[in-house]
């Protein structure tokens, strides 16, 4: 995954990555976007990639979350790599208001970014064409898996 940011652009010094969850049977983004619950398996993923930070206040890259007023959420996960910094767009951390049935503002914040992980529990099948949207070029498939009581993460 980190090679994919590095063929950006060497002028870019900042990258946002939105993060979304897909459960099983879940084949559109209503379903995706309409996500709460952040598993036990996909808080210890983003522990690996990034640090849980505080968004109020935070001055840092902020990657379009609110660092004011706590519109997007209280925490969002951030780290620096390669000289870069990093900002995931979590959907299930971003409050979010249904309008007709829709999350928009979740869309709005994750749809915005070049690249997104989809953290998807066992038997999730994922295909671009669930999310519609012209801006994200690259999607990460992450499903965590055990093998003889270890954990790994099939990308």
């Amino acid at each position: 995954m980190i090679y994919a940011f590095d063929k950006l652009n060497d002028e870019r010094q900042n990258c946002k990555v939105g993060f979304i969850c897909q459960r099983p049977e879940q084949t559109d983004e209503v379903d995706i976007f309409n996500n709460d619950l952040i598993s036990d398996d996909m808080t210890e993923f983003l522990q690996i990639l990034a640090d849980r930070v505080r968004l109020k206040g935070f001055e840092k890259y902020r990657g379009d979350l609110d660092v004011k007023n706590d519109l997007h959420g209280e925490y969002s996960y951030y780290t620096q790599y390669n000289n870069r910094e990093i900002m995931f767009n979590i959907a299930p951390m971003i409050p979010s208001v249904n309008t007709n049935g829709q999350c928009v503002k979740r869309k709005g914040l994750v749809g915005n970014s070049f690249v997104c992980i989809v953290f998807q529990e066992s038997d999730a099948v994922f295909i671009p064409d669930f999310i519609s949207g012209k801006v994200t070029q690259i999607y990460i498939t992450v499903q965590p898996m055990k093998i003889k009581e270890k954990k790994y993460y099939k990308v």
